[in-house]
């Protein structure tokens, strides 16, 4: 229950700190590329080209255990914190990641930037990292996304490649799509990286 209310008060940080300095930019939402090479009729298949990421890394071992602090520091970053003191759009989705190490925290940079031009963030615990480009399957879900539901979603997501007999590669992802102030139709997907290739299928 503490981790509930931990949880809906950095939401409503995080609430203050969009309105107040992500919205004078503009309303449209830059979210992050990619192409459907497979769709099935609970997940598919997308190519993701690379992007770089600003990112925090956390020892907890949830999704959410952490997430206030990590999108705080994150926050930050992109509403100045950084060395050329400007702001940099928010972008969509943000990506949540965990592990056996703990869990990390992306935000996708805006294609605008490159590694040679992105400001360098003032937190020490921000980092800057740039993904390889790759297969990934990915499984849609609404509503305001948990610890459980997320952990749900995996698992149908699991058995829903088990079953095609698709292999993953690495860790599972939780994307959201939506600021906290959002009610309806919020977008939320559990991706993870698959051994997949165009021409076998």
């Amino acid at each position: 229950m503490k981790m509930t209310y931990l949880f809906v008060f950095a939401l409503l940080v995080f609430s203050g700190l969009y309105a107040k300095n992500y919205l004078k930019m503009g309303t449209k939402t830059e979210e992050q590329p990619y192409k459907v090479v497979l769709k099935k009729d609970k997940f598919e298949i997308r190519y993701y080209p690379a992007a770089i990421f600003a990112q925090v890394k956390s020892p907890a071992k949830g999704y959410r255990n952490e997430s206030g602090n990590q999108f705080r520091k994150l926050a930050g970053f992109i509403f100045g914190g950084n060395s050329e003191s400007i702001q940099i759009a928010m972008t969509a989705p943000v990506h949540m990641e965990k592990s056996e190490e703990g869990s990390v925290m992306h935000f996708v940079m805006p294609e605008s930037f490159t590694m040679e031009n992105l400001p360098k963030p003032l937190d020490p615990n921000v980092k800057i990292s740039k993904s390889v480009p790759g297969y990934y399957a990915a499984y849609a879900f609404g509503g305001f996304a948990g610890e459980e539901k997320i952990l749900n979603a995996e698992a149908e997501l699991k058995a829903l490649l088990q079953k095609e007999k698709i292999a993953t590669k690495g860790n599972f992802k939780y994307l959201g799509y939506n600021a906290p102030y959002e009610v309806l139709n919020r977008r939320n997907e559990m991706i993870v990286a698959v051994d997949y290739s165009p021409e076998s299928k």
